[in-house]
């Protein structure tokens, strides 16, 4: 059941006179019952002259709230009880018709479709219980608007918007004419009425019917700006349903490859909280056999069998551990108060298990700190990691290495009779940090450090069947100094390597493979994996023109075998390292938050295994159309993109374009973008290219991230903008935006400061950008990893040897070259990119009287994520910014700033 909500669009003041503007009919297809035509609303059911009646809605039938009152002496508002503790959840309630509830014990109730809130039957004479019913209906709003919401009838009510409450009636009204209202924003996107109604015999009502009705306070919006009511709580992709996804934060599975342990993190409410679930899976079987929702789960492995899953929790002193045993179902804490430890792994034969603990350094009492090196500005730094061991059997714990510089990783060998771990050591020359790979014996702890490798980009370490070599990703060439004589690279296209722990011959088997190895994208191959199979061959996940796929090298044949997965991207693997050959990821694609799959590669074939949130599957309607963008560039490099187009796109209207990138070190392959996809939904185009740069497109492409700053990205970027402005219909190249973080905010300003005689240059309407570096000389020397980045970024270039290139490829700098609006996001605490970098460029725009805004989160890091809602926020803020400067609807950013400037 659908209908058409026709708004006034007059202010309140004008509402009591008579409209005359005729009625726009919209037509909304509802997916479901036949998808009945929408209507016309009217004017009617109580309805004053301005205002418009919402007229489909899902109605259950009214039943009696039981309450027992056993003493004369206890007072009770029956009404007021039932509204303010309603039996259905208010805050994310999404009826369908025919769905069932339960509002009390022994009535089960439909929601049915209904044009007119009638909820007869009355109570009978003498019916002391009180009665309650629920109407819920959907406003598919095109455009933020404020109005009011009016409920008019006799009964008492409470009504919500999205969860909020409105306006309420605690008691029966004298007559059918009665009106209460509400003042409300209506934000874009499908908003949510629930009305909660309740009578008792008492009141004596001649009729139980209630009519809600709307009325816009916004005399300039057009009529297709005006919201349309529907009963279908299906609908496109916005803010609200973010907290609605759920993904795999971590795997593992038996050796036997029969197994699957798995955690799956999602989101409890709109506040943050977050949600984790552990769940296992019988492979062979393809059912889940145990589901563990208990406790803080913090890691766990398999022990070398099977039969047994070691968990660890966070407890309220550390954390304690578990075993869970998969024969009997039983959980057993087998250790409690565990300080600081993560890393576990087991010994090949069950009876130890190594895990890291770390020691915060105890507070010396000086009032001031001597810096130790450039890394003593880290938090933790000074901390010390050590490798322990634990014995289940006898409840010991006993450390079993010392040393200055912690392990980042390790690995087990075969047999159990020695380590192989990784650590990050300070390098006086380039690259200033480099990878130590060390051999430890279990049983002497006598230890050996087999090389130097001269990069601090290497992944985990795969030990070899044999445990005579291990295998990991790393840059194609070490950096060999201040001198560097090989080529300058985009650490993050990654080749696979091999260590003879013996003899220490490096090897890189990948030099002309141009898939980047256990890397990531945006949104895919996260938690790339490297790993050896039972044959000998080297198992990894790479990352090649948007699509992941699984690889085998066999080192012994130099040869290269291809799987593709089941869907465009992959993240999380978890791979049968003994006699298994199954992969299990979390399968990446560009619709949705993805599912569950694995992979059987003896055989060659994928399969879902299971779905994530139920509730996105449940209530999203579908994608908005996604097209690959790939054009040639004036260099005849090819430059990779996709294409959101605007919700109900018409080729003969004309929209504004986002432009949503990143422009560093990683690009944009087959996963769920989010901010993207609303963007879509709430009807802008955008464009998400991949310029040069970026990691998973070929080594050639990846190098000229190295002392670049902008000069090819941005000639990429806005080529493909000129592409898609001349080949798309509708796009309005005059309403284009550039819009990222970390090196992409850098990028939005360089844009946006380039000089317009430029041959590059676009001439972009407005911009955002979140904690960017507006100065490289001063994140060079003041974020955390700014001196080990730009060792990369700006390779053998510093301020005292090469001044003009960081004058002439920083923002700031250009700064009197940014002549349209710019919206500059910063937390507050970022270590990363220090907030000072927005804090330069807002100061510079400021004086020379350019219009900015500059918004800081107070105690958040770099991306703003320690509070979700913080995050979401800032992204709201995009599009508020975006509309208002895009398409000239102020409404939202300026509710939002109204108050904001005390002097």
């Amino acid at each position: 059941m659908s209908g058409i909500i026709t708004v006034s669009r007059r202010p309140f003041q004008e509402a009591a006179m008579v409209r005359n503007n005729g009625l726009f009919l919209v037509s909304l297809i509802v997916l479901f019952l036949g998808a009945a035509p929408a209507t016309h609303a009217n004017a009617g059911h109580g309805a004053s002259p301005g205002t418009e009646a919402i007229n489909s809605w899902l109605k259950t039938r009214a039943v009696p709230m039981p309450l027992a009152v056993l003493d004369e002496k206890v007072e009770v508002a029956p009404v007021s009880l039932a509204l303010d503790a309603p039996p259905l959840d208010v805050a994310d309630l999404w009826a369908a018709a025919g769905d069932k509830a339960v509002l009390a014990p022994g009535t089960e109730v439909k929601f049915r479709p209904t044009t007119e809130l009638d909820f007869s039957p009355l109570p009978q004479a003498g019916s002391e219980a009180a009665h309650l019913a629920y109407a819920v209906t959907y406003l598919d709003n095109p455009a933020w608007q404020k109005g009011r919401l009016q409920v008019t009838g006799r009964a008492p009510f409470r009504l919500f918007l999205d969860g909020q409450k409105v306006c309420d009636r605690l008691a029966a009204a004298t007559a059918d004419t009665d009106q209460v209202s509400g003042d409300v924003t209506l934000d874009q996107g499908w908003r949510r009425l629930v009305l909660v109604t309740v009578t008792t015999a008492e009141d004596s009502l001649p009729n139980w019917s209630l009519n809600v009705n709307w009325e816009t306070a916004d005399s300039t919006l057009a009529p297709s700006q005006q919201p349309v009511v529907t009963t279908d709580p299906r609908h496109p992709f916005d803010f609200p349903d973010y907290w609605r996804q759920e993904s795999v934060s971590s795997t593992d599975i038996t050796r036997d490859g029969k197994f699957l342990a798995t955690r799956i993190s999602g989101w409890q409410g709109d506040q943050g909280d977050r949600t984790a679930r552990l769940e296992v899976w019988d492979l062979k079987d393809r059912r889940r056999i145990w589901n563990f929702q208990g406790g803080s789960i913090q890691s766990f492995r398999w022990d070398p069998d099977g039969e047994r899953l070691l968990i660890q929790m966070a407890a309220d002193k550390g954390s304690d551990l578990y075993f869970w045993h998969r024969t009997t179902g039983l959980l057993e804490r087998v250790d409690t108060g565990l300080e600081q430890a993560a890393a576990f792994t087991w010994a090949p034969d069950g009876q130890v298990i190594y895990y890291t603990r770390t020691t915060p350094r105890e507070d010396d009492g000086k009032p001031y700190k001597t810096m130790w090196s450039l890394e003593d500005r880290w938090h933790g730094w000074r901390d010390n990691s050590e490798i322990w061991y634990y014995v289940p059997s006898t409840g010991t714990h006993r450390q079993l290495t010392a040393m200055t510089f912690g392990p980042d990783g390790y690995t087990m060998a075969p047999d159990g009779s020695f380590l192989v771990l990784k650590r990050s050591v300070s390098l006086a020359e380039r690259p200033f940090m480099g990878t130590e790979i060390w051999t430890l014996d279990t049983r002497t702890g006598q230890a050996r450090k087999v090389v130097l490798f001269r990069s601090y980009s290497v992944g985990d370490l795969a030990l070899s069947p044999d445990g005579k070599q291990v295998a990991f990703a790393a840059p194609m060439d070490e950096v060999t100094g201040n001198l560097n004589t090989n080529p300058e690279h985009n650490d993050n296209q990654t080749d696979l390597w091999t260590l003879d722990l013996k003899s220490g011959r490096l090897r890189n088997h990948t030099r002309t493979f141009e898939p980047a190895i256990a890397t990531g994208s945006y949104v895919t191959n996260r938690g790339g994996i490297v790993f050896w199979d039972e044959s000998g061959k080297i198992g990894f996940s790479g990352l090649w023109n948007k699509t992941v796929k699984l690889y085998f090298y066999d080192p012994r044949q130099d040869r290269m075998e291809e799987h593709d997965l089941g869907t465009p991207g992959g993240s999380q693997f978890a791979a049968s390292e003994g006699s298994g050959t199954t992969l299990v990821y979390h399968g990446d694609v560009l619709e949705s938050p993805g599912d569950v799959w694995t992979l059987d590669w003896k055989r060659n074939r994928h399969q879902r295994l299971f779905s994530l949130s139920p509730d996105f599957r449940r209530l999203i309607s579908g994608a908005p159309r996604i097209e690959d963008f790939d054009y040639v560039n004036s260099d005849g490099v090819t430059i990779p993109g996709f294409l959101f187009y605007p919700r109900n796109y018409d080729p003969q209207l004309s929209y504004p374009m986002v432009v949503d990138y990143y422009a560093g070190v990683f690009g944009f392959a087959g996963g769920f973008y989010w901010g993207s996809t609303v963007l879509a939904n709430r009807g802008y185009f955008v464009y998400v290219p991949t310029p040069r740069g970026a990691a998973g497109w070929g080594q050639e492409f990846a190098d000229t991230h190295p002392n670049d700053w902008g000069t090819l990205t941005s000639r990429d970027m806005n080529e493909g903008v000129r592409a898609i402005v001349s080949r798309v219909p509708g796009v309005d190249g005059a309403r284009v935006a550039p819009v990222s973080g970390s090196y992409g905010g850098f990028m939005a300003m360089y844009l946006l400061s380039m000089d317009k005689d430029h041959p590059d240059y676009y001439p972009y309407a407005t911009g955002i950008s979140d904690y960017g570096i507006s100065n490289l000389a001063s994140y060079w020397g003041k974020g955390w990893w700014g001196y080990l980045y730009s060792d990369m970024a700006t390779a053998g270039k510093y301020p005292w040897n090469d001044a003009p290139f960081y004058v002439d490829h920083s923002p700031l700098f250009q700064a009197d070259n940014v002549t349209v609006p710019l919206l500059l996001v910063h937390g507050d605490a970022d270590n990363n990119v220090p907030v000072s970098e927005s804090d330069q460029m807002y100061t510079a725009l400021k004086i020379l009287g350019r219009e900015v805004a500059f918004v800081r989160f107070p105690g958040e890091d770099h991306g703003i994520v320690g509070k979700r809602t913080s995050y979401l926020t800032s992204k709201r803020m995009h599009w508020e910014w975006f509309d208002k400067y895009l398409k000239d609807r102020p409404g939202a950013w300026e509710a939002r700033m109204e108050g904001e400037f005390g002097k």
